[in-house]
């Protein structure tokens, strides 16, 4: 193998560890002190519904204060937990919108102006439509769809930061529902895309996708080399809460 080749092997392998430390350092204690959070919330839960058939006879005055403490730490540890694990997702529609619909146009186009600007300057092709239509959605729809052009302007945001070459064949998967043993508790949504770079721009890319404060699982990659020019094609996956309520 001669010396240019070794580069590109070399490199190659720093791409894989870059991934591979996307999933064990990043995700993986998400998703294991997720579950444990979730499954002591409702451990206690379910005891407390046994609260007053229990055999000892009827709970003191004195016993329900103690357990009401119990269950205000509980519930606070548990939201201080989803907090630091970053997993509540604020409302991107205003509480006061008249007009939901035209709300989301607006912001589409806002959104695509602004990421075209940003491409432009830094020489990265990107896709104009952002993998969205320009047809009016209903208003119960619009919340979603600002949660998926989110993600998606994070993506591209990135990509152009990283210095890529091109982002092409962006889309977003149907979303679904991760159980556990207490229930849904997260929702994941899958999101491909391909780009193209140097070796540099795309380890760049992968690291920052583990450092912002979404959380993306790298599931699927394959590269292809194409004349010193590397072309990834990206399954990537979000995480949010199921339900925030």
């Amino acid at each position: 193998m001669n010396l240019r080749g070794q580069k590109w092997l070399i490199g190659l392998v720093i791409f894989a560890v870059v991934i591979g430390g996307v999933f064990a350092v990043r995700v993986r204690p998400v998703l294991v002190g997720g579950r444990e959070l979730s499954e002591r919330f409702v451990e206690k839960v379910n005891e407390k519904s046994d609260f007053l058939s229990r055999p000892e006879g009827p709970p003191t005055e004195k016993l329900i204060k103690a357990t009401r403490e119990e269950n205000e730490m509980l519930l606070a540890g548990y939201w201080e937990g989803i907090e630091e694990l970053n997993m509540v997702k604020p409302g991107l529609l205003p509480e006061d919108t008249a007009r939901p619909s035209i709300y989301w146009l607006d912001t589409l186009r806002r959104t695509r102006r602004e990421l075209s600007a940003a491409a432009r300057r830094a020489g990265i092709d990107i896709p104009k439509g952002l993998s969205f239509g320009d047809e009016i959605p209903s208003d119960d729809q619009v919340p979603e769809l600002l949660r998926r052009l989110k993600i998606i302007e994070e993506v591209l945001t990135l990509a152009v930061r990283s210095k890529l070459k091109s982002v092409t064949g962006v889309s977003l998967g149907t979303e679904e529902v991760i159980p556990s043993s207490g229930g849904a508790f997260l929702k994941r949504l899958p999101l491909y895309f391909s780009v193209t770079g140097d070796l540099e721009s795309l380890v760049l890319f992968m690291h920052s996708l583990q450092e912002t404060d979404s959380f993306y699982i790298v599931e699927d990659i394959s590269v292809e080399n194409e004349e010193q020019v590397l072309k990834a094609n990206l399954s990537v996956s979000t995480l949010c809460l199921q339900d925030e309520s």
